[in-house]
């Protein structure tokens, strides 16, 4: 027996090495920075390889759109963790994209985000002067301000006001701006930190009383009377990275709190106004809490998730467990929610959503969708009349929808200059304001679509307000709600080429695995590896129990361990076994035969090579994408892929070629890019058909 023992001991070793158990090789982490930038600025894209036995990878590329750049390596070792960098120079006119990273090690393909289809939020390029911001109070009859404050460099996130219109605060940058009446200074301020901020909330109670102030770090009860909080709930232990909305109910009773962290892990908390201590929380994991809503009286609260988890949920003010959750898209994220004041209507708006019925009505007692409306692009503000018959909508397409909830179709649209980020109506619907990246401040009575007002200010329009009695309005000026958009062939279309720059060394907010705790991780690119590993702990098991039970017999200072094992054996389930000595030794050496055999045909199995593995461009790894999204264009060294999406067949937004790319091989046409100062002869541009590219420089 101990001859058996030894024989398979030795074939172990020879033929199942201990990369069985090794760790997987992984992309631990990535990003781009910075993330906001001017045109001509560098944008370094980043990724951390590791390797437990310190070996390269075969690759490591970014991949945008389906599209793979390759990486390289500027510092660290395979083992502690290797940097590969990738650096982008956007020029006037560039915008980014959604990414991932992938890398191989020769057998499987690795990916960041982990789960399959996780994007990247994409390096937003702004041409536009983000100083210039104000915070506007009007009345409904005019267009002309009765307060325009100057918040210079700090960006208003959002804004709101009291029913009546005595009282309106603002959160802008790291500050939170209170103001009474039509005064054109702040009641009084709060400064959140030292440092710009890019994210937080504000809400305020039916009668001004209270206000809710989320800081990037912190929530905030504030009362009208003073900027010192009555008291603050701060992040414990890395709870959450940052605030990213609040809300607070009509009588100001009760407060709630949405997160997003760094690893997706985002909360939703609710408060009663008289403690900092919870009611409870519910943690989404993974996705970070971007819509949010609480009815008048604070019991039922709309909420909506980010990406990977881009659920709809209403909870109820009682339990932190849903009364409903709802996948609304597989590849577009819950941005939006309003609810009605009684609770019985939600809505909620998505971003970027495939089949865009991006604007989905449920009702508590219903766990699909009472009704959906179809816009077409993003949905990222929406206002509900507290009756919940009416809603306003701000969507990606430039347009404001006023809906009918018992319609089928949208009462009206308004088609405005550009993107429409923010939207509002009174609590009688009777009138709705809406804010648009084309600098525009627009103000509608329902019955039309044609506006009572329009007002222009100095830069993008990014939070509005409107008073429950629809008197008064105030508006604010920032950038967040035209960020990280996503592309479209109409509004948002991204054809211009990355093009190779200087190497540089930046830091980006850290994304590791073991935070993402992902339960749905990309099963499909390691699904031959897991039952490998699964059977090689089964024969390490069986093998380690074989021997222990051999020593147990043949050393005498295991003789109580015997002695006990002999008692155990005689019991009445066990003798019916008739077991002695001799069976259990084959019964050990059989099982761990038997899982020998298994781990090494899967090992044979995992060194084929298959499909999933040995492209960038295998459909089990590549994104759902909007097939309005058109491929990058390669860098310097890039083998550009054959296919080129084109938009509908619509002559007023069909892209004309250029004079280069007219003279290239019909086939090669959307390959090369004439005048991206790359000279692509492997595509068809020489100095004949391209010569801005293919000069002598080039």
């Amino acid at each position: 027996m101990k001859k058996v023992v030894l024989s398979i001991i030795l074939l172990f070793f020879l033929f199942c090495p201990f990369s069985v158990f090794a760790a997987e090789s992984k992309l631990i982490e990535g990003g781009a920075s910075p993330n906001l930038v001017p045109p001509e600025t560098p944008v370094t894209f980043f990724t951390i390889y590791k390797d437990p036995q310190g070996k390269p990878p075969v690759y490591v590329k970014l991949v945008m759109r389906d599209k793979p750049f390759d990486m390289k390596k500027v510092d660290g070792d395979f083992i502690t963790g290797a940097r590969y960098e990738y650096q982008w120079i956007p020029k006037e006119g560039d915008q980014g994209s959604e990414f991932h990273y992938e890398a191989s090690d020769g057998k499987d393909t690795f990916r960041f985000p982990l789960y399959e289809s996780g994007t990247l939020a994409p390096p937003n390029v702004i041409s536009q002067e983000l100083n210039k911001n104000k915070i506007y109070l009007f009345s409904k009859d005019s267009d002309k301000p009765l307060v325009s404050f100057d918040a210079k460099t700090n960006s208003v996130l959002n804004i709101a006001i009291s029913a009546d219109g005595s009282y309106w605060v603002a959160k802008a940058g790291n500050m939170i701006y209170f103001f009474s009446g039509t005064n054109p200074e702040p009641a009084w301020q709060y400064q959140c930190s030292n440092n710009q901020e890019y994210s937080g909330w504000v809400a305020i109670s039916g009668d001004g009383k209270y206000i809710a102030g989320g800081c990037n770090n912190a929530l905030h009860l504030f009362t009208k009377d003073s900027n010192k909080p009555v008291w603050s709930y701060q992040s414990a232990q890395e709870e959450y990275t940052s605030i990213y909305t609040v809300s607070i109910s009509k009588n100001g009773e009760f407060l709630a709190l949405g997160t997003t962290t760094a690893n997706n892990g985002g909360l939703l908390a609710v408060f009663s106004k008289d403690s900092d201590k919870p009611l409870w929380v519910h943690r989404f994991n993974p996705g970070n809490v971007h819509a949010l809503a609480m009815s008048s009286d604070g019991n039922y609260i709309a909420a909506g998730t980010h990406c990977p988890d881009r659920k709809i949920y209403l909870f109820s003010r009682q339990s932190n467990q849903p009364l409903f959750e709802y996948v609304a898209s597989e590849g577009s994220p819950v941005w939006s929610a309003a609810i009605s004041a009684d609770g019985q209507s939600a809505v909620y708006g998505l971003d970027s959503a495939g089949t865009y019925e991006g604007v989905l009505l449920f009702n508590p007692n219903q766990k699909t969708p009472a009704k959906k409306w179809q816009t077409d692009w993003w949905v990222r503000s929406l206002g509900m009349s507290s009756d919940g018959k009416y809603i306003a909508v701000g969507s990606g397409d430039h347009r404001i929808y006023l809906i009918d909830k018992d319609k089928d179709l949208q009462v009206w649209q308004f088609e405005t200059g550009d993107r429409v980020g923010t939207v509002g109506i009174s609590s009688d619907g009777q009138y709705l304001v809406g804010g648009s990246k084309d600098k525009k401040i627009y103000f509608f009575a329902k019955e039309s679509n044609k506006p009572l007002w329009e007002f222009q200010t100095d830069s993008w329009v990014n939070a509005v307000a409107i008073s429950a009695d629809g008197n008064f309005i105030v508006a604010g000026n920032g950038f967040a709600h035209y960020l990280a958009e996503g592309q479209h062939e109409v509004f948002n279309n991204p054809n211009k080429p990355f093009t190779a720059g200087i190497e540089s060394s930046v830091t980006s907010q850290k994304q590791t695995e073991q935070d993402i705790g992902l339960p749905k991780s990309d099963e499909k690119a390691s699904r031959g590896k897991v039952p490998g590993m699964l059977f090689g702990v089964g024969f390490l098991l069986s093998l380690l129990t074989l021997s222990f039970y051999l020593a147990i017999l043949n050393f005498s200072f295991l003789k109580k361990i015997k002695e006990s094992g002999a008692k155990f054996n005689r019991a009445r389930f066990l003798s019916l076994l008739h077991l002695n000595t001799k069976k259990v030794a084959i019964i050990l050496s059989v099982t761990t035969g038997i899982f020998l055999v298994l781990t090494l045909a899967s090992l044979i199995f995992n060194e084929a090579p298959r499909s999933y593995d040995r492209g960038i461009f295998s459909p089990l790894l590549r994104r759902e994408r909007n097939p309005s999204e058109a491929p990058l264009s390669g860098a310097k060294g890039d083998k550009p892929t054959a296919v080129v999406t084109k938009p509908k067949e619509d002559a007023g937004n069909q892209p004309a070629l250029n004079q280069g790319e007219q003279n290239l091989p019909s086939d090669k046409q959307g390959g090369g890019i004439c005048g991206n100062n790359l000279c692509e002869p492997g595509l068809g541009e020489t100095k004949e058909s391209c010569s801005k590219d293919c000069s002598a420089g080039n």
